[in-house]
């Protein structure tokens, strides 16, 4: 079972523009895949998220887990299309390009201290209400002039709260 908490990130100007620019970046990637989707498709070859992280790796300034998350999303909106179009042949695959992209991340950005690691050179603090120790996925969101960080936790089989 996995459990999903949100936290509102209490950041200082110079983190939340570190985040934005990690945001613009994942947009970037983002806007890429479609590109290299389409291209793909229209060649008849159906690209695995693999083959698109092979492809894009290294040329983004981006933790390599948050580039490899993108390329599992990007795979998991097209196997989605693809069998929504069985009952429906318009729904479209993904196509829409954007300025600003969730950053997805994984255990491994997470540093000593409360710190995620956005890319090579750049690590954010995150309250210590947080806790990023249980977590095996996380999503740094904006709504407005906020920022939010959506916490995967890992449940034992055994934690029910009270669902019987």
């Amino acid at each position: 079972m996995k459990l999903t908490d949100r936290y509102l990130l209490v950041l200082n100007k110079n983190d939340q523009k570190r985040v934005l620019s990690a945001m613009r970046e994942c947009a970037k990637l983002w806007n890429d895949l479609i590109d290299i989707t389409q291209s793909e498709r229209k060649s008849g070859h159906w690209i695995t998220d693999v083959e698109m992280q092979k492809l894009v790796q290294s040329q983004y300034n981006l933790h390599s887990d948050t580039i490899t998350a993108l390329c599992q999303r990007m795979y998991a909106n097209i196997k989605t299309a693809l069998e929504l179009r069985k009952e429906n042949p318009k729904i479209e695959f993904p196509y829409i390009k954007k300025e600003l992209v969730t950053i997805d991340g994984k255990k491994k950005q997470v540093l000593k201290g409360n710190y995620i690691s956005l890319n090579k050179s750049v690590k954010i603090k995150v309250s210590e209400e947080v806790d990023l120790s249980t977590t095996n996925l996380f999503h740094i969101v904006t709504h407005g002039n906020s920022f939010y960080i959506f916490v995967t936790l890992k449940l034992n089989s055994t934690d029910n709260f009270g669902v019987i």
